[in-house]
């Protein structure tokens, strides 16, 4: 590459690099939130037993339990906060601020793999960052930002290798897709990815695949290294769990309508780019498409168990699922288009890409949800970029397209925000009851899990084990009810101090099942977030009467 072209490309992703900093860095002090605490926890212990990462117990869905048994995620990322920790330390900010670093080795890795493409990296790794469920993720210390960087460089050395045929790089593609499997089990789906890549790009050079062996290589010797650990294997462990628990009862119909809200919702920034990638007439069967939708919609009344109407359809939630749907095709539609326009293997390996995430996310994974989406969300950038490189030169569309960015951008801001403000009523609600409601006798307990475990546990309250705790007269129970594993206890053993309503200040909300928004299950309802007032969220601080033994884990 000429140095000018490189000082060129230098310059642009600095400015992507300065956008992605000058937002997430308010984001800093978001409190813990979802399945944060038990990376968290997972990383405090590898500190201080490396080789044993889950040896130890907890108790995250309501009894004490082997962390190995319950915890279906891989301890990549448990790692790389643990290393980090040695800088940074525990507290939230200096773990999030870890995670800046994996996010702009995502960015990066995507810019890579654009330049590797021939597609316009600039407006490939600007079109990733306003995605809402790509920003989101990017607040949390969960796994998908550095599964993002893994994947996508992973990608880019592996093409980069093939077109140059480099060993060293086809090696190093490999690795990087091994540690992309044990950061997040998705990611074995890039070894077949990688395969699938070199018969498209580079038929001739087959011997290349040999190479994939390394990444077969890591991801069986984690698997059995855990087996000798821990007694079973993690991976037949996540595949059952997701195939077997499915706790939504959607039908078929369902989980396509929440499938496609999920993809565009959590994908919104490209139905902005829309005017700018399609004709007039395809437009119109857009438009067309969307009204159809929102008939559909209001015609079959229900997604799922989720109403749709109540005295009347419920326009609110109505629309933005029909936008979202909408949205959806949107995706499906573009790489289909893509595929036809170019014919090549690049937008076909694309398409593979972006449909398969598609369908683990809608139909393999036990829930449908942004999380699982993420990783979408490199190929459908790439897709819009490529799109806008075959617009003609002397076209606006390749002077404006920023103009499309902004919309996309500020959505997606407008979710994170939500979402920070939602997680903030858990560490606000964990700090203030335990401080007001500590008793003078007895114990304090709670129930429930997410960021709300985690701040209760750190001021001093125990969490209610449903296998074995005895409550005594004067025990005080506090009880998030939006939140999971957090059931009600007895009636008759109970009487209820104050019901505590915290506000979650802004008009977006990510986790509220009477808004139908389940960012991070489809349990919470068929929208990945949604807009408009956010219901407050309640704990119940309750006293108990008379002895209780807790024997069930509650729904």
């Amino acid at each position: 590459m000429p140095r000018a072209v490189r000082n060129a490309a230098s310059w642009r992703f600095a400015l992507v690099a300065a956008v992605a900093l000058g937002t997430l860095l308010p984001f800093l002090d978001k409190p813990l939130h979802i399945d944060d605490p038990v990376y968290v926890r997972v990383a405090q212990h590898i500190r201080t037993a490396p080789a044993d990462f889950y040896g130890f117990e907890m108790n995250w869905h309501g009894r004490l339990e082997p962390v190995a048994d319950f915890n279906k995620n891989p301890p990549g990322v448990s790692y790389y906060l643990a290393a980090a920790s040695l800088v940074t330390g525990w507290s939230e900010r200096g773990l999030h601020a870890a995670m800046l670093v994996a996010v702009l080795a995502a960015l990066a890795a995507t810019a890579a793999l654009a330049r590797e493409l021939e597609i316009d990296a600039f407006a490939s790794t600007l079109v990733l960052f306003s995605m809402p469920g790509f920003l989101v993720a990017a607040t949390t210390l969960m796994a998908d930002p550095l599964l993002v960087a893994f994947w996508c460089a992973s990608l880019a050395a592996w093409v980069a290798g093939l077109r140059r045929s480099s060993p060293p790089l086809l090696l190093a593609g490999a690795v990087l897709a091994g540690l992309a499997a044990v950061t997040k089990y998705v990611g074995i789906a890039l070894i077949p990815l990688l395969a699938a890549c070199t018969l498209l790009l580079a038929p001739r050079k087959g011997r290349s695949l040999a190479f994939l062996l390394v990444s077969l290589a890591m991801v069986a010797a984690f698997d059995l290294y855990a087996r000798r650990l821990y007694g079973h294997s993690p991976l037949l462990d996540v595949g059952g769990y997701a195939l077997e628990y499915r706790p939504q009862g959607y039908a078929p119909l369902d989980k396509v309508i929440v499938g496609l809200s999920f993809l565009g919702g959590s994908l919104l920034s490209g139905l902005f780019f829309a005017p700018l990638l399609w004709s007039r007439d395809v437009l119109l069967v857009l438009v067309t498409a969307g009204a159809a939708v929102l008939a559909g919609l209001i015609v079959r009344g229900d997604v799922g168990a989720f109403p749709l109407w109540d005295d009347g359809v419920r326009w609110g939630v109505v629309s933005q699922l029909a936008l979202f749907v909408l949205a959806g095709l949107h995706w499906l539609a573009l790489g289909i288009a893509e595929m036809w326009r170019r014919r090549d293997g690049v937008s076909v390996l694309l398409v593979l890409w972006l449909f398969g995430i598609v369908v683990f996310a809608a139909v393999l994974n036990w829930s449908t949800n942004a999380r699982a989406l993420v990783l979408a969300a490199p190929a459908a950038a790439l897709l819009v970029a490529g799109r806008l490189d075959g617009v003609g030169v002397g076209s606006p569309v390749r002077r404006f397209w920023p103009v499309a960015l902004a919309p996309g951008l500020a959505v997606a801001v407008a979710v994170a925000w939500g979402d920070a403000r939602l997680a903030a009523t858990s560490r606000k609600a964990a700090v203030e009851l335990t401080a007001r409601h500590s008793p003078a006798e007895g114990t304090l307990w709670f129930r429930g899990a997410w960021g709300f475990h985690h701040y209760a546990k750190r001021q001093g309250a125990r969490k209610i084990d449903e296998a074995s705790t005895q409550l005594a007269p004067g025990d005080i129970v506090l009880v998030p009810l939006n939140n999971s594993g957090a059931g009600p206890l007895l009636p008759q053993a109970v009487r209820l101090l104050e019901d505590v309503e915290l506000p979650v200040s802004g008009r977006i909300a990510t986790m509220s099942a009477p808004r139908g928004a389940g960012f991070y299950s489809d349990i919470w309802g068929p929208l990945p977030y949604a807009l408009g007032a956010v219901p407050p969220e309640v704990y119940q601080v309750l006293e108990l009467t008379r002895p209780l033994r807790i024997g069930s884990p509650p729904s």
